[in-house]
């Protein structure tokens, strides 16, 4: 089983972050093989990311309370050698192992998403910060159809209930984006009720 292995938990290391970023950059971005500059706009992206993700985590961003990346890995195995694009990009060290981000999200407690609109619930008096919003959702398209993605939603809706009584729903942000060919990028919407603890 390709996902037999994975262990799903909030990052460990700046290392690991590195290595969630790179592999959300693999997987929104694709380049045909003759494009220009394609590796270091891949390396500026990811950059970016890292430092914009961080200052999330860090809580230097106004209007995100907590935000956490949780990751799916894997040790590096010889069943992984075939995926030796993704076993370079996505790999990390931690202890002495090698291992790779198969799996990435982050978890946003917040009011809102930047450039998303919230909505309202009648009846509903919702405070600063109770939501709690999924991003950046990715798995490697080697270990895709394995349950990973479920797994990872699976542990921010724990987490989110870890966080506690501040958090009265779970969103998960959707895009629907087209490759340069028009094969459609499927994502998908989850609204889910985590009552308070």
């Amino acid at each position: 089983d390709r996902a037999g292995a994975v262990s799903i938990r909030e990052f460990v290391t700046l290392d690991e972050l590195h290595a969630a970023v790179r592999l959300r950059v693999r997987t929104f971005y694709e380049y045909a093989r003759d494009t220009v500059g394609a590796e270091d706009h891949r390396k500026g992206l990811a950059e970016r990311e890292y430092e914009a993700l961080q200052n999330r985590i860090s809580g230097n961003m106004i209007n995100f309370r907590r935000v956490s990346c949780i990751n799916g890995t894997v040790p590096l195995l010889p069943s992984l050698m075939s995926a030796e694009e993704l076993c370079s990009t996505c790999k990390f060290i931690e202890d002495g192992e090698e291992r790779i981000v198969v799996g990435s999200l982050d978890l946003n407690q917040c009011l809102w998403l930047p450039d998303e609109l919230t909505g309202k619930r009648p009846g509903v008096t919702e405070s600063s910060h109770t939501r709690a919003y999924l991003s950046n959702v990715c798995v490697a398209k080697e270990l895709q159809r394995c349950g990973l993605g479920y797994a990872l939603v699976d542990k921010s809706k724990k987490l989110a209930r870890q966080w506690g009584e501040f958090i009265s729903f779970s969103f998960l942000n959707v895009f629907f984006a087209y490759l340069a060919d028009f094969r459609p990028i499927l994502t998908w919407y989850l609204v889910v009720r985590l009552p308070a603890t």
